[in-house]
């Protein structure tokens, strides 16, 4: 009789493996990762590890949905706070928890990079990739939210679409954040400037370039 698991079991399972999976993933990169990697990782056999994920992408792409998950529980918590002056000290400190988010979670940081250095498909039906696309587009929706409250208190410029604004936003964030990260020793031995030292400076500066004069 085939042994029959509850939901939270499966839960669990499941769980266990997307852990076991990041070890595989974040160690070796997605293209040398295999699912028979993941499942030696798991302790599972691999058609155990077959019947919770489909494919590599499927897996990889449930990991990405981890990270989103934290970024839109904290956006969603700034977005909606009453603690903060106006909509441009929500904009900052969203940058700013990205900021922090990249250096504790090194490695969900760069599947990001990774994600939205891919060509979108909206017609994929894999469900994590779906679910990958709707978080985002929620996180970038708070963003929205937060720049529009800025233009109606007046704190942030508005001579440009909230929209527009945004997207320049998070562009310009994420990859002052990449680029810092990759270039640090030229910054180090030529400049003797810190990557964090560069992203503070850039936020600031950012703060002040959309700030309603």
């Amino acid at each position: 009789m085939p042994i029959i698991y509850s939901e939270e079991m499966r839960e669990k399972r499941k769980n266990e493996i997307l852990n076991a999976a990041e070890k595989v993933f974040f160690s070796k990169g997605y293209e040398k990762a295999s699912m028979n990697d993941v499942a030696k990782e798991a302790g599972i056999a691999k058609g155990t590890l077959y019947l919770y994920f489909r494919t590599k992408k499927d897996l990889y792409f449930a990991i990405g949905n981890r990270a989103l998950d934290i970024i839109v529980a904290k956006f969603y918590e700034i977005a909606r706070s009453n603690s903060f002056k106006n909509g441009l000290e929500k904009v900052e400190a969203l940058a700013y928890f990205y900021f922090d988010f990249s250096k504790k979670h090194p490695d969900y940081h760069k599947f990001l990079i990774n994600y939205h250095s891919e060509i979108v498909n909206f017609g994929d039906i894999n469900p994590s990739v779906v679910a990958a696309y709707m978080k985002s587009g929620r996180i970038f929706r708070l963003l929205v939210s937060c720049v529009e409250e800025g233009m109606k208190d007046g704190s942030i410029r508005d001579d440009i679409s909230p929209m527009k604004l945004a997207v320049l936003l998070w562009t310009k964030t994420v990859g002052t954040i990449e680029f810092t990260r990759l270039k640090e020793p030229i910054f180090k031995t030529f400049a003797k400037i810190e990557a964090d030292e560069i992203v503070e400076e850039f936020i600031k500066l950012e703060r002040e370039l959309i700030r309603k004069k």
